[in-house]
């Protein structure tokens, strides 16, 4: 085994920048979700047409996150990043020609028979762009991963990129409503969307496969080496590289299904959380523009430290003897109940804001250290190369599963709503976010109950 010290941390320098890549995406997302409770008074929109913007992001999302993978490996993890990169920039700054873009289109629905607002349209279109710019990025991501880490330390750093959406959902409060105030609403998209362009020069500067900078001389044999130590995968995916699998192949696998299920029944509680929270802050306090700035900081931070420690957790185990896959299965099985902590959010919001800030926080930490170790628990199963496109299965199940839950709560906050009984609405939808993980454990342990390669019998 390798001296991790004189192995030398290249690949950390690389998982720095996709942490930077993803906090600045969430920062392209996150930007709507503040101006929410504004852009709602102004062009007069329902939850029900918040939940349709939100929705067209997710399902283009989904799709376009199914054949992102698959594309990332035969287009390759650098110019995919700088394509998503410069896609996401220009579709954020877009924002700020929607109403033009709406009143354009709507003549395109009204033909249809379809009557929506064009304010509505023009964000459904922006939010479309976004979502394909930034559906190739954490499967290409978790390909870097793959490609740059040896498996004992894959956690660790998937749980480091992960971070970054926290991050980004850290600094989104502390700066997009005060640039908003001050300079308009439009100049927050503009700010967000030009700061990804800084991020290309670093990328397009330092990244390029191990196997490129080995010969190039820019990173040493032995770090080299001590990435592609495990033997065993090495010995699988050279193997695997005598057959091509397609998606058909991968979906007779239990272990894709153990992914897909993961990922559809957990993954939209972040998206619900990341898109929802401003416009229940200002439903059940009152609260918006600067005044959601610091709890949002406070609460986003708590599920950055979750998605670091649960990188971590898992290694613990390793170092202890413990095979990968049941130490990741563990840490799982850990990460599952805390979020049931979400429970409590709404009896304990009538005592203060701070109250559900935390708890909710506590259960999105949960969320996202589960979310760190599963997608990498069934990807440590199949070859390198169909890492990306595995990912972009689980995507697609994570999206569906995003809108299911989006739909069903603009549905709900709409109908409670109209009741005067808004908060039964978050009840509902705050106790599904408590109990999914705990079940999915379960489904994904009865589908995979110890580990085994893909496509080995």
């Amino acid at each position: 085994m390798q001296n991790t010290n004189k192995a030398g941390n290249y690949r950390w320098f690389i998982c720095s920048l996709l942490f930077i890549l993803a906090m600045l995406n969430y920062l392209d997302r996150q930007t709507l979700s503040l101006l929410h409770p504004f852009l709602a008074d102004k062009y007069n929109w329902t939850n029900n047409d918040y939940a349709n913007i939100t929705g067209t992001f997710q399902l283009t999302y989904a799709v376009m996150y199914l054949f992102a993978g698959r594309f990332a490996d035969w287009f390759g993890a650098r110019k995919t990043l700088v394509l998503s990169a410069v896609l996401c920039s220009a579709a954020t700054i877009m924002h700020i020609f929607s109403i033009y873009i709406g009143n354009g289109l709507s003549l395109m629905f009204e033909a249809a028979g379809i009557t929506i607002s064009f304010s509505v349209i023009g964000f459904m279109f922006s939010r479309f762009l976004l979502a394909a710019g930034s559906a190739p990025i954490f499967p290409t991501e978790l390909k870097v991963v793959s490609l740059w880490f040896p498996d004992k330390e894959r956690s660790s750093a998937t749980g480091v990129y992960i971070s970054g959406a926290s991050a980004g959902a850290i600094i989104a409060p502390l700066i997009i409503p005060p640039i908003a105030q001050k300079f308009g609403w439009e100049s927050a998209f503009i700010v967000a969307g030009a700061s990804g362009l800084l991020w290309l020069f670093f990328w397009i500067a330092y990244y390029h496969s191990p196997d490129i900078l080995l010969k190039k001389n820019k990173i040493k044999q032995n770090e080299y080496d001590y990435i592609n130590e495990n033997k065993n995968e090495t010995q699988y995916n050279a193997k695997s590289n005598e057959k091509k699998i397609g998606w058909t192949a991968l979906l007779q696998c239990r272990q894709t299904w153990a992914l897909i299920i993961g990922r559809f029944m957990t993954d939209g509680i972040w998206w619900f959380f990341i898109f929802w929270l401003p416009g229940y802050l200002k439903s059940t306090y009152g609260m918006q523009g600067k005044e959601v700035m610091f709890p949002l900081a406070v609460l986003f931070t708590m599920t950055t430290i979750g998605a670091l420690i649960g990188g971590y957790i898992p290694s613990i185990f390793i170092k202890r003897g413990m095979d990968v896959y049941a130490s990741r299965m563990r840490s799982l099985f850990i990460f599952a109940f805390i979020p049931a902590i979400a429970f409590l959010a709404q009896p304990l919001s009538p005592i203060s804001y701070w109250l559900p800030i935390l708890t909710i926080g506590t259960a999105l930490a949960g969320q996202q250290a589960w979310s760190a170790n599963l997608v990498v628990s069934t990807t440590d199963m199949f070859p390198k190369k169909n890492v990306a496109s595995l990912a972009g299965l689980g995507g697609l199940a994570a999206g569906v599963g995003g809108i299911t839950l989006a739909k069903t709560a603009g549905y709900l906050l709409d109908y409670y709503g109209a009741l005067g009984k808004t908060a039964d609405a978050y009840t509902i939808i705050f106790s599904f976010c408590a109990s999914s993980c705990i079940v999915s454990w379960f489904i994904m342990k009865a589908l995979v109950p110890k580990f085994q390669f893909a496509f080995e019998n």
